[in-house]
């Protein structure tokens, strides 16, 4: 897979004319068509101009406008399919790549902060090995996750039909369904709690609980080198989220018993 790569620019993938021996393929002509994720048709199956027999490879060209990111949307997959003319009959190729916004966490949509917000965040949050250790990529897929495991947990505040918060009921918060000027109407202190609990959920996600992962498996006890540790018998119940991520959401979560995954 190529990219990912900015949404409304266009795009050029190489096309090997090589088969898997690496002999070079007798091509007479080549044909495409681009799809998207849905497969919905973008670019129906067309000619490639400019083709000159013998060479060894060739570029797809994607126009600009055929990566343009459809209205809401923060990331698509665009798909090639390449269709190489042969006198033996056709060899058919395909190569997918990922378009995405320029700023690919956007607050109230998929996170419930900018990616420079949750930057300043972990800076207060002490050991933070996971996430220390991991790239912005990485930290990027981890936080969108960790908004989505957030989201299925039950919280104090709702929204009434006028899109006022009510506090102290009994009902479900679906967050991750919230539009952006309903989260931006969260209480400050929510707002908070579930931006230290999304950089701490990431974190754990990025791999910081060692030793919950272990028990988990079922493992009672790892050696490294003359150093053996051993762990409690039985595996610990999970829930959406970890153990510390629903600590910092302690206040805000409507539960019978405070369960989360190990950490």
């Amino acid at each position: 897979m190529f990219g990912p790569f900015l949404s409304g620019n266009a795009v050029s993938i190489p096309v090997s004319l090589m088969d898997e021996l690496g002999n070079l393929l007798t091509v007479n002509s080549i044909e495409y068509r681009i799809l998207n994720q849905d497969n919905a048709v973008l670019v129906d199956r067309t000619s490639l101009d400019g083709y000159v027999a013998g060479v060894t490879d060739v570029d797809i060209a994607v126009a600009a406008d055929k990566n343009a990111l459809s209205e809401g949307s923060l990331k698509e997959l665009r798909v090639v399919e390449v269709y190489l003319n042969t006198p033996q009959g056709v060899v058919r190729k395909s190569f997918e790549y990922i378009i995405e916004a320029e700023s690919n966490l956007v607050e109230g949509v998929n996170s419930f902060q900018s990616y420079a917000k949750a930057i300043l965040v972990a800076s207060d949050i002490p050991r933070l090995d996971g996430w220390n250790g991991s790239d912005k990529t990485e930290r990027t897929k981890a936080l969108i996750r960790a908004r989505h495991n957030i989201g299925m947990l039950r919280f104090r505040y709702v929204f009434d039909d006028q899109q006022d918060i009510i506090d102290n009921t009994l009902s479900v918060t679906n967050l991750s369904e919230a539009t952006p000027e309903e989260y931006a109407r969260l209480p400050k202190t929510f707002r908070e709690a579930l931006q230290r609990a999304q950089v701490i959920e990431a974190d754990y996600l990025l791999g910081s609980d060692e030793a919950g992962e272990f028990r988990r498996e079922g493992v009672m006890s790892r050696t490294v080198g003359e150093s053996k540790q051993f762990f409690r018998p039985g595996k610990p119940l999970e829930g959406p989220v970890s153990q510390k991520t629903m600590r910092e959401l302690t206040k805000w979560v409507l539960t019978r018993k405070r369960v989360g995954r190990a950490a």
